[in-house]
C-alpha cells in the first residue's frame, strides 16, 4: 500500500488519497511519513481506529470504533444484557483492540466476561474447526452478549459458529466495517437474524437525514442501476468533502493548497453530518446508528 501511494503521489501527481481501505495499510502511510513529507491529504480512510483516524493528514468521514462500542454499550445495557464477551482474530488490530473494548464495556456498567481469539489459518476447511473450538470456549464464559472483531470470511464463520455454541438467546454484536447484506447471503436469513450492526456513517435506507436524502436523489437521478448502501453513502459524503476543499484550494490546486482547505474546513455540515477540520484536530462529531438484522433479511434501524 505504501509502494502504492508512492507511486500515485510522484509518478502521478495526485492532489490527494482518497478512501484507502483498511486499518493496518493507513497506518503504514502514517508511520512512513510519506504524507507529511509530500504534504498529502488522506480523506475517508474505510477504518474506525482512533489512532489513524487522529494521524497527520488523516480526514475522516466516520465515527470511530470506540464511538461505535461506546453506542453498542449503551444499547446493551438498555436492553437488560449484563455480560459482554470479546470474540476476535488473532490478527490485525483484533487483538490490540481488546483493552479498549474492556475499558469501554466497564466504563458503561457491563461486566466484562473475558475475551477469546481465534488464529488465522489459509485453508478454508482448518479455519472454519479453528473458528468452532474458540466459539466453543465463548460458551463458558457465560456472556449474554458477545462481540466479534473480526472481518472478511472469518466474520461469517464465527457468527455461525456463535450461534452454534451459545444460542439465540446470546446477542451477537459486530462493527460497521463488516457488511450486513453480504452476511446475509453467506450464512442465510435464519441464522443472520438478530446480529446487530453498529454503523459509523448515517443509515442510508430512510430520510431523516439531508446528507441520506441528497445521496438518494442523487443516485435516483444519475445512478439508477447502483443499490443504496452503507459504503455508496460513505463514498458519497467522501466525494462532498474532496469537492469543498478542492473547491476552496482556487482555480490552481494543489497537494498543499488541498491540504490547506482541509486543515481550514472548520465545522463543516455535510447534510445533519458533521465534520470538524483544522490542523490540529480532525474529527466527526459521533453519530452512530445501531441496527439489527431482521427475520426477514433486513436491516433494521
Amino acid at each position: 500500500m505504501v509502494a502504492s501511494a508512492a507511486e500515485l503521489i510522484e509518478k502521478d501527481k495526485v492532489l490527494a488519497l482518497v478512501s484507502p481501505q483498511g486499518t493496518p495499510g493507513t497506518a503504514a502511510l502514517i508511520k512512513g511519513g510519506i504524507l507529511t513529507t509530500s504534504q498529502i491529504a488522506v480523506v475517508g480512510p474505510f477504518t474506525g481506529d482512533a489512532k489513524v483516524l487522529a494521524g497527520a493528514n488523516v480526514f475522516a468521514l466516520r465515527s470511530t470504533y470506540d464511538d461505535e462500542i461506546a453506542a453498542l454499550a449503551r444499547q446493551m445495557k438498555a436492553v437488560g444484557q449484563k455480560r459482554v464477551a470479546y470474540f476476535y482474530y488473532n490478527t490485525s488490530q483484533g487483538p490490540l483492540f481488546a483493552p479498549v473494548f474492556e475499558k469501554i464495556v466497564k466504563d458503561a456498567g457491563l461486566d466484562y466476561a473475558g475475551a477469546v481469539g481465534f488464529d488465522i489459518n489459509p485453508a478454508p476447511d482448518a479455519q472454519v474447526q479453528i473458528v468452532k473450538q474458540a466459539a466453543a470456549k465463548v460458551a463458558l464464559l457465560k456472556a449474554d452478549a458477545v462481540f466479534t472483531f473480526a472481518v472478511g470470511p472469518t466474520f461469517s464463520m464465527a457468527m455461525t459458529s456463535l450461534l452454534e455454541n451459545v444460542g439465540k438467546g446470546v446477542t451477537r454484536y459486530t462493527f460497521s466495517i463488516n457488511n450486513w447484506e453480504a452476511l446475509v447471503k453467506k450464512i442465510g436469513e435464519q441464522d443472520a437474524a438478530g446480529v446487530v450492526f453498529s454503523q459509523a456513517v448515517p443509515y442510508p435506507y430512510a430520510n431523516n437525514r439531508r446528507i441520506v436524502r441528497e445521496y438518494q436523489s442523487d443516485i435516483k437521478k444519475l445512478a439508477p442501476d447502483l443499490k443504496i448502501n452503507f459504503a455508496g453513502l460513505e463514498g458519497y459524503m467522501t466525494a462532498k468533502v474532496v469537492v469543498e476543499a478542492l473547491r476552496r484550494a482556487g482555480a490552481n490546486p494543489s497537494r498543499d493548497k488541498v491540504l490547506n482547505a482541509l486543515q481550514s474546513l472548520g465545522r463543516f455540515d455535510l447534510g445533519d453530518h458533521i465534520v470538524n477540520y483544522s490542523a490540529s484536530q480532525r474529527r466527526v462529531e459521533p453519530a452512530v446508528d445501531v441496527t439489527i438484522i431482521g427475520r426477514d433479511g433486513k436491516l433494521r434501524k
